[in-house]
């Protein structure tokens, strides 16, 4: 939502530039715009993954791992003990993450639902 925010205003921002040069004197103004854009949050990865152990109840991992624009990288992981085809969110390192499970060891969705900041 903020990069299309973003790209929304940055357009405007164009136009508001361009039209008084261009009703000025079209044949000979130009003007030059660069944008670099930065994103407020890393990007990051989410993997989810179920170890069945014994009786109704799994063990549930999930890893994010996150890339920031430097290069770096943060890995948080979490565990929770789950019930067989359970369905719910997690939070993890403040990221809000659903799981669907299926079965004892089967991932059925994994989602971002919500992410540090927002």
């Amino acid at each position: 939502m903020r990069k299309l925010i973003s790209i929304i205003l940055a357009a405007v921002l164009v136009l508001c530039l361009s039209s008084p040069a261009i009703a000025a004197n079209p044949t000979t103004t130009q003007t030059e715009l660069s944008f670099t854009y930065a994103p407020a949050h890393p990007l990051y990865f989410v993997e989810a993954s179920v170890e069945k152990l014994n009786g109704d109840q799994n063990r549930l991992t999930i890893t994010i791992t996150e890339f920031y624009p430097d290069g770096t990288e943060n890995i948080i992981t979490e565990s929770f003990m789950i019930k067989n085809n359970a369905a719910d969110t997690y939070t993890v390192g403040g990221y809000s993450i659903y799981v669907d499970t299926k079965g004892n060891i089967q991932i059925r969705q994994c989602e971002v639902v919500d992410t540090p900041g927002d």
